[in-house]
């Protein structure tokens, strides 16, 4: 699973994303990082984690109410 869908999956099930659609949080954390790293190379960072790892982070994160993507996309650098 890439970084991207593992953030928007965690949005998805905390309920920030209004339509319910996987493809609008996916574009919302596109949007995320444009805005916030706006020198940063989007493909470059959104590799793919382990099936094991995403599931763990969606469990952990996901069932927040609310979500700090920036937080969450400098979390996957570091």
């Amino acid at each position: 699973m890439t970084r991207q869908r593992i953030i928007a999956q965690c949005l998805l099930n905390s309920g920030m994303v209004e339509s319910g659609r996987i493809e609008d949080a996916d574009a919302a954390v596109l949007r995320h990082f444009e805005m916030e790293f706006p020198e940063g190379d989007f493909a470059a960072w959104n590799q793919d984690v382990s099936n094991g790892m995403a599931e763990i982070i969606i469990k952990k994160v996901g069932c927040a109410t609310t979500i700090d993507v920036r937080q969450l996309i400098e979390d996957f650098v570091g």
